[in-house]
């Protein structure tokens, strides 16, 4: 699992891909690979972050806290237009202050 840090990290968008530079290696996620895009809140705030979007590849798991800075062009920009996103669900989030996954998307 890798969490994505806003301080250090790096993320950019090409049309099949998203690019993730974690620890100045970049990996790349091809949207094939995803599985399942959740997200996750926590009774953790509002002292520290309480939501992130977790992406689930075939291979590995990516956290991207939503205090990055790309996290709503990633979630509704890259993703909401190449995944079938559960808008709802997505709006529930937003609402939880509780230790919740919600699951946006799952490749069928």
């Amino acid at each position: 699992m890798y969490v994505i840090d806003n301080e250090k990290d790096k993320i950019r968008f090409e049309d099949a891909a998203i690019f993730f530079t974690i620890d100045r290696k970049e990996q790349a996620v091809d949207f094939a690979s995803v599985r399942q895009l959740s997200i996750l809140t926590s009774d953790r705030g509002p002292a520290e972050c309480d939501t992130a979007l977790a992406i689930f590849t075939d291979e590995e798991i990516y956290i991207i806290n939503a205090e990055n800075d790309r996290y709503s062009e990633l979630l509704f920009d890259v993703f909401g237009k190449q995944f079938p996103i559960d808008y709802s669900t997505v709006i529930s989030a937003s609402a939880c202050c509780d230790n919740v996954e919600f699951i946006i998307y799952e490749r069928r």
